[in-house]
C-alpha cells in the first residue's frame, strides 16, 4: 500500500493545483458516459442512418447488445447514479473556482449553442434522436450560475461559513427531492411536442422533455447535486487541496523499490483517467461527434449505404 502511495506521490507532484481523486471520479463519469452513448449509437443511430445492421456476425451481436444495454433496467439505475456523482463532484468545484457566475455563464451559453446546432441537425435529418436541448453543459453552467449568484449574496451579506455551509445543505437536499419526486422525471413517455418557451421551461425543471431529445438533463434534481457539493467542500476542500495531500507530502520524496514496477500500469491508468477528468466538457462536447465519424467509417467499409 505504502508503494502504490508513494507511486501516485511522485506521478502527481502538483497535486496542490489539482485534486486528483475530483478528476479522476469525474473522468471515470465521462469514460462511463462515452461508453453508453458508443452503445446508443450502435444500437440506435446507426439503424436509423444506414438501416437494419444484418451481417456480418460480430456487428449484429454488438447492436444486440447495445440494444440490451439500453433498456436494461440496471443501466438505467447506473446512469442517475453516475449523473448524480458527476454534479456533485461538480459542486466540490465550484470551491476552487474564482467567479461561479463567470464559469456558469460561460458553460450556459456553450450549452445553449449545444441545443441549438443539434436542434437544428435533428430538424434536418427527419428528426433523429440527436437533439440536446436541455443538455448536461446546459444544465451545468445554469446551475452553476444559480449556486454563483446564492454564493455571492450569501458571502456579501451573510459571511458566515457554517450557515452557508447548513444552508447549501439543506437547499440542496429540498431540491433533490422535489426532482425525484416529480411525477414525470423518471416517464420517457412523458414527451412534450412542441418546442416553445412554456414547454422549455417544464423541461428545464424536470417535468416533460421533448420527443426525439437525446441527453436529457433537467435542473431539478441535479442543482441540488451542486448545493451538495459545494457544502461538501465547505467541510473538506477548506484548504483547496486534495484529501490525499498529507501523504503525498509524506512519501513524495521516497526512492524507489522493487514494488514500482508492479503499480506503474495501474498508476497510469489513474493518471489517464484523472486527465480526462480535468478536460471533461472539452472531452463531454468532443466525444459523440468522434464516435459517430467511428461508427460510419465502420459501417461504410462493411459496405453499408447511407439511408437517410
Amino acid at each position: 500500500m505504502n508503494a502504490l502511495t508513494n507511486k501516485i506521490a511522485r506521478t502527481y507532484p502538483e497535486v496542490k493545483k489539482r485534486v486528483f481523486e475530483v478528476d479522476f471520479l469525474r473522468g471515470l463519469c465521462i469514460l462511463l458516459m462515452i461508453l453508453d452513448h458508443f452503445f446508443y449509437d450502435w444500437c440506435g443511430l446507426m439503424p436509423a442512418i444506414f438501416g437494419p445492421i444484418n451481417e456480418p456476425e460480430w456487428l449484429v451481436t454488438l447492436h444486440d447488445f447495445a440494444l440490451f444495454w439500453w433498456n436494461w433496467d440496471v443501466r438505467t439505475i447506473t446512469r442517475f447514479i453516475i449523473v448524480a456523482l458527476f454534479f456533485f463532484l461538480s459542486g466540490i468545484s465550484t470551491s476552487f473556482s474564482r467567479s461561479n457566475i463567470k464559469r456558469g455563464s460561460i458553460y450556459f451559453t456553450i450549452g445553449v449553442l449545444i441545443s441549438c446546432i443539434t436542434f437544428d441537425i435533428s430538424q434536418l435529418t427527419n428528426g433523429f434522436q440527436i437533439a440536446m436541448i436541455v443538455n448536461t453543459i446546459f444544465t451545468f453552467g445554469l446551475a452553476t450560475l444559480i449556486f454563483g449568484i446564492f454564493e455571492y449574496l450569501f458571502k456579501k451579506f451573510i459571511k458566515n461559513k457554517l450557515a452557508f455551509t447548513i444552508t447549501s445543505t439543506a437547499i440542496g437536499i429540498a431540491i433533490i427531492i422535489i426532482g425525484y419526486t416529480s411525477p414525470t422525471f423518471f416517464d420517457n413517455t412523458a414527451t412534450l411536442e412542441v418546442l416553445n418557451f412554456p414547454n422549455l421551461m417544464r423541461a428545464i425543471f424536470g417535468y416533460g422533455r421533448f420527443a426525439n431529445q437525446a441527453d436529457y438533463m433537467p435542473l431539478l434534481p441535479y442543482l441540488g447535486f451542486i448545493f451538495l457539493g459545494a457544502a461538501f467542500a465547505s467541510i473538506f476542500y477548506a484548504k483547496k487541496q486534495s484529501l490525499l495531500q498529507p501523504l503525498f507530502d509524506k512519501f513524495n520524496h521516497r526512492p524507489k523499490d522493487y514494488l514500482d514496477n508492479v503499480v506503474w500500469f495501474p498508476i497510469k491508468i489513474g493518471k489517464g483517467i484523472s486527465f480526462v477528468g480535468k478536460y471533461a466538457f472539452l472531452t463531454y462536447i468532443i466525444h459523440q461527434g468522434v464516435l459517430i465519424i467511428i461508427c460510419v467509417i465502420i459501417m461504410l467499409s462493411l459496405g453499408y449505404s447511407l439511408n437517410i
